[in-house]
């Protein structure tokens, strides 16, 4: 699905069977696994990684740099 809304974007998510992949822009990768409590991302260009930061903050949660 090419620029898919946010109620799509969930119900990906929520109907996922054990993880959602799903690929935002022509590099970003976010993984989710449902039994895990952290988000993957790979790839983020400078302006996924700013609406990230914000999305993050907001729900009090963290975003760090896998070493």
């Amino acid at each position: 699905l090419e620029h898919p809304g946010p109620e799509t974007v969930a119900g990906i998510i929520r109907n996922a069977t054990d993880t959602a992949d799903l690929l935002f822009g022509e590099d970003t990768l976010f993984v989710l696994e449902k039994d895990d409590l952290y988000l993957s991302v790979y790839h983020p260009d400078d302006d996924m990684q700013e609406l990230i930061r914000d999305l993050v903050r907001a729900e009090g949660l963290f975003w760090r740099k896998a070493e």
